[in-house]
């Protein structure tokens, strides 16, 4: 009986959560990690969550046009540093390739973490975990992604983006990421300052049209 208890519990949380993946430690507050590692697999195999990757479940979501959504890699590699306290951001090629910066999409998916390094799959898909040191993730996460993508795009290259890029670039960030990313100035190479001043120049009349609709 308490083990269904325990397992109603964590049905109700991943079916509110809308699509966020989680690990036995996220669940650390319903019960012992013996009853939430029992649970877990009832729900699974009663098929009321999906395993996404050894270790990580979801509820899975459906849409109109292409049914049940496959599990989203960002939220998986996220959920499995989140239990061990560990940071975690998408490499460069990831980065560059969401924000817009790069047409190329990786061929593999990478994220760099300061926690154990380890690779997962999801969806079929191989996702690589990189360790890297703790002092490259100092950057709050949407600042340091843009520098990892400028990492990765490279100094000539960065040099020929537009005034488009850095606008899409700049609506993906919200206040906290565009104040991260003036403290990050300090912290970047010399010749990414130029196009990290171009977003936050970018990004005062996002702001601006934003408080005139309102």
């Amino acid at each position: 009986m308490a083990l269904q208890t325990v397992a109603d519990k964590i049905l109700r949380r991943i079916e509110a959560s809308k699509g966020s993946v989680w690990s036995a430690g996220d669940l650390a507050d319903l019960g012992s990690r013996s009853a939430i590692d029992q649970a877990l697999r009832r729900l699974w195999l009663a098929g009321k969550v999906r395993k996404v990757a050894r270790g990580l479940y979801d509820y899975p979501q459906t849409g109109a046009i292409v049914g049940v959504k496959a599990p989203r890699a960002d939220r998986a590699a996220t959920a499995a540093v989140r239990g061990r306290g560990a940071s975690i951001r998408p490499s460069g090629s990831v980065a560059a390739n969401a924000l817009g910066l790069s047409t190329q999409v990786p061929a593999r998916l990478e994220y760099l973490t300061d926690g154990i390094a380890r690779t997962i799959t999801v969806g079929g898909q191989s996702v690589r975990l990189r360790r890297v040191s703790p002092k490259r993730l100092k950057v709050a996460p949407g600042a340091g992604a843009l520098i990892e993508a400028l990492r990765y795009v490279g100094k000539d290259a960065v040099a020929q983006l537009t005034d488009g890029h850095m606008a899409r670039v700049a609506c993906t960030m919200k206040d906290a990421d565009l104040a991260a990313l003036r403290n990050a100035r300090r912290h970047a190479p010399a010749w990414m300052l130029p196009t990290i001043s171009r977003v936050l120049s970018a990004a005062t009349p996002v702001t601006r049209t934003g408080d005139d609709d309102a």
